[in-house]
C-alpha cells in the first residue's frame, strides 16, 4: 500500500511538472513580454495616482472588472493587482493558470488572453 502511495504521488508530481512545462512551452515567452508590458503601464497609472481621489480609483477598479468580466475572477483580481504595483514572475502566472485549470477547468491560455486584453482595455 506504501508502494501505491509513493507511485501515485510521483505520478502527482509529474502532471503538475508537465502542465509546468507545457505552459512554459507555449506561453513562457509571451507571458514575460505581457508581464513587462504590464509593469511599464502600472508604473504609469502608479506614477498618476495622486491626481485622482480614491472615488475615481475606485471607479477605474470596477471599470477594469467589467473590461475582463470573461475571465475567472481570480484571474481579473491578478491582473488588477499587477497594474497597481504587485510584480509576479513568469512561474506564478504559470502556477496560476494551472490552479485555475485545476479549480476551474478553463484552460491556461485564458491567463495570457486576459493580460493581453487588458493591456488593449485598461487606461488611465
Amino acid at each position: 500500500m506504501e508502494n501505491l502511495r509513493k507511485l501515485l504521488n510521483e505520478f502527482k508530481c509529474t502532471l503538475n511538472e508537465g502542465s509546468y512545462d507545457d505552459f512554459m512551452d507555449n506561453y513562457g515567452t509571451q507571458t514575460s513580454q505581457l508581464l513587462s508590458k504590464i509593469k511599464a503601464k502600472s508604473g504609469e497609472f502608479m506614477k498618476n495616482q495622486d491626481k485622482y481621489s480614491e472615488n475615481e480609483h475606485m471607479a477605474k477598479m470596477k471599470e477594469w472588472e467589467s473590461d475582463l468580466s470573461n475571465y475567472d475572477k481570480n484571474i481579473v483580481e491578478a491582473i488588477i493587482e499587477m497594474y497597481l504595483g504587485t510584480e509576479y514572475s513568469t512561474r506564478e502566472v504559470a502556477e496560476m493558470a494551472m490552479d485555475n485549470q485545476d479549480r476551474n477547468g478553463t484552460e491556461m491560455k485564458q491567463v495570457v488572453n486576459a493580460m493581453e486584453e487588458s493591456l488593449e482595455e485598461f487606461d488611465y
